[in-house]
């Protein structure tokens, strides 16, 4: 099943594989006890916006993650417009 395909998103001028895949859910799950369903708020997109990194082949830690997107909040804009774009392009297709 292929949930997305590699997408890059730029933070501070290079870009970055995000994959949305099992092993980035199960990373999301893991690291906040909850599960992936109940994203809701921006610390909960963050922190899927980790994992599709991580999932994306990235080494990079938690904290370095956010030192990269506290200086370039648009980052944030961006994954989370892309993953909506796949979540209604989905729903149109049914």
């Amino acid at each position: 099943m292929k949930l997305l395909k590699e997408n890059f998103i730029s933070i501070k001028g290079k870009d970055y594989p995000v994959k949305m895949s099992i092993r980035a859910m199960i990373e999301y799950e893991t690291i906040t006890g909850k599960s992936i369903s109940s994203v809701e708020s921006l610390k909960d997109i963050t922190v899927v916006f980790y994992c599709t990194v991580k999932a994306g082949g990235t080494d990079i830690t938690y904290d370095q993650f956010m030192d990269l997107i506290d200086d370039d909040m648009d980052a944030i804009g961006s994954f989370s417009d892309k993953m909506v774009e796949k979540v209604e392009k989905k729903q149109r297709a049914r």
